[in-house]
């Protein structure tokens, strides 16, 4: 496995994940049985993790983007999370987090809202990485479900061209 990788398909439906309680937290990037990915976070399994190989030639010298898609949010009580603990209904907190290092944080994004994070140069360590999905809810019970989740390598620029006359 190398460089770029994209996990469901980009149709505004969880349909190809699976139940949070049917599958481990954990998937392993390059299983492809998209099956073996949970759809969400439920507040009873708050993290998803992804984890995936990088080489080290790619880790050291490329950038990447990571991108993914909130399509689905809801709760069993939500007199408690919006008027007790002030969330906004259907609006979940959540983070992403690389290596264990929080890349990402919102308090809370509509359904069908995309948001892209930059992971420079080095971030990505040689081997075994992990990309984890963090429910950020405290009190309450809610959960968020994702429809893809994309890491994209960014090309390295190429040298400039200068044309003397």
């Amino acid at each position: 496995m190398t460089g770029s990788w994209q996990l469901g398909t980009d149709n505004w439906s969880n349909s190809e994940f699976s139940r949070e309680v049917a599958v481990p937290t954990a998937f392993y990037v390059g299983d492809w049985n998209y099956a073996g990915v949970q759809r969400g976070c439920p507040m009873g399994v708050k993290d998803m993790h992804l984890r995936f190989w990088m080489p080290e030639r790619i880790a050291a010298r490329h950038a990447f983007t990571f991108t993914g898609r909130v399509v689905a949010q809801g709760a069993g009580n939500y007199a408690t999370l919006t008027n007790e603990l002030g969330y906004v209904k259907d609006q979940w907190p959540f983070s992403v987090h690389l290596n264990g290092v929080q890349k990402f944080t919102t308090g809370g994004l509509k359904n069908g809202t995309a948001y892209a994070l930059a992971v420079d140069p080095g971030e990505l360590k040689p081997g075994w990485n992990v990309i984890t999905h963090r429910n950020d809810v405290t009190g309450g019970g809610c959960w968020l479900c994702w429809d893809f989740h994309r890491l994209n390598l960014v090309p390295i620029p190429s040298g400039t061209m200068v044309i003397l006359r």
